[in-house]
């Protein structure tokens, strides 16, 4: 893993002293160019590889958590980290709060202002980062910013950076960012950042950040159970039950279920009829963004993994066997 806090130029000096090197047909030189492509997305196709393995990380992630009360988090070093910090989120973070994933391997403008707006939007509240702030203070809950390539242009910007700036000295918004390009940063932004810098070394390709950059969305949110929680507490008890069935299938499956065959599992569990309730409840789930449709078909899932689906399960119904 190497040192934490380590000076971050040394991996950026191996970068350009990879690319220094002229492209001749040897084996040798075929492994610098892959070595080098690890750290420059532009650098490679894309192409199959082996599924990433979270294990050699996750003896830090109690540790990155705790540094993350105090400091914003700077992930560094050779290879892409988009799945570490997703391993690291749904690991740590998504029981805690609002996650939110930004993309600056998009180059679309504003990218943190969005994210802020999406999170002002679920608290219902004005659309700043001290306001925000101070709902979540008020509330006791926290949201988490996931940065992509904070070192991209797109970050540049005054406003962007005055954001960030305030974003990493709030006390219940928590920013945790990887660097994969040089960052051009003045003395004044880097100092006022705080960060705590972490040498990771994936040594991963750039394959999701290439198809990640051709999305049209500038902003994703990692749901949180503490949303689906909050939001389903305020509908019926038997609009509750009704997506209680849908978790408990996927819970067991692992995938979804048409209107039909939900709305027929949702009457054998309520003992009643449902027709236009039913429609009822689903378009609410949906408005709500508490489910999801797939394109072009009649399929329901809730966007929420295995381990999120049992801890919601249990909010929701303690005593009840969620099998």
């Amino acid at each position: 893993m190497g040192e934490q806090n380590e000076p971050v130029v040394q991996d950026f000096e191996k970068y350009f002293q990879l690319h220094s090197i002229k492209n001749k047909k040897t084996r040798k030189n075929e492994n610098e160019n892959k070595m080098a492509g690890a750290f420059d997305r532009s650098a490679v196709s894309i192409e199959a590889q082996p599924p990433f393995d979270p294990e050699p990380f996750e003896q830090y992630f109690e540790h990155w958590n705790e540094i993350l009360k105090r400091f914003p988090l700077l992930f560094y070093g050779l290879g892409s980290k988009i799945e570490l910090l997703r391993a690291f989120a749904e690991d740590m973070l998504v029981d805690q709060g609002y996650v939110v994933e930004v993309d600056g391997f998009s180059g679309q403008p504003r990218l943190i202002q969005n994210a802020i707006s999406q999170l002002c939007d679920l608290e219902q509240v004005k659309k700043n980062v001290d306001t925000l702030n101070r709902s979540l203070r008020t509330l006791r809950r926290y949201a988490f910013i996931i940065v992509h390539c904070i070192d991209d242009d797109c970050m540049s910007d005054d406003d962007t950076r005055r954001d960030l700036i305030e974003i990493a000295n709030s006390s219940n918004i928590f920013l945790i960012a990887s660097l994969d390009r040089i960052p051009l940063w003045s003395l004044n932004f880097y100092t006022s950042m705080k960060f705590f810098t972490i040498n990771v070394n994936t040594n991963r390709l750039y394959s999701q950040e290439i198809g990640f950059t051709m999305s049209a969305k500038s902003a994703v949110v990692l749901d949180s159970i503490e949303r689906y929680d909050i939001v389903l507490k305020t509908l019926t008890e038997t609009a509750r039950v009704v997506f209680g069935v849908l978790a408990k299938y996927q819970m067991k499956t692992g995938k979804g279920l048409t209107a039909s065959a939900w709305q027929d599992k949702a009457q054998a569990e309520l003992f009643i009829r449902m027709r236009d309730s039913f429609n009822t409840q689903k378009n609410e789930f949906l408005d709500h963004k508490l489910i999801a449709q797939k394109k072009d078909t009649d399929l329901y899932t809730i966007p929420l993994s295995q381990q999120q689906l049992s801890a919601l399960m249990e909010r929701l119904f303690p005593s009840t066997d969620k099998q």
